[in-house]
């Protein structure tokens, strides 16, 4: 089993409506550099390791930094 993910941000000089280093709420909504990217995703396998492990297959997980590659 392969778990992949990536842990960039967009680039903070994109074209923000808000401070993008501040988290703000509108309408139920959360807005900022990264709020709704993989890092949760991460403390989640990590969390379920325990529990994949009784699969008995091999666990590989890989972690890049951007996911455009071609940069």
């Amino acid at each position: 089993m392969i778990l992949s993910g990536h842990v960039d941000t967009v680039i903070a000089d994109a074209n923000f409506s808000t401070d993008p280093f501040s988290l703000v709420v509108k309408n139920g909504k959360a807005y900022g550099l990264g709020v709704i990217d993989m890092k949760c995703y991460f403390s989640t396998i990590i969390d379920s390791l325990e529990e994949l492990s009784k699969q008995n297959i091999p666990i590989i997980i890989t972690i890049t930094s951007d996911e455009e590659t071609d940069l």
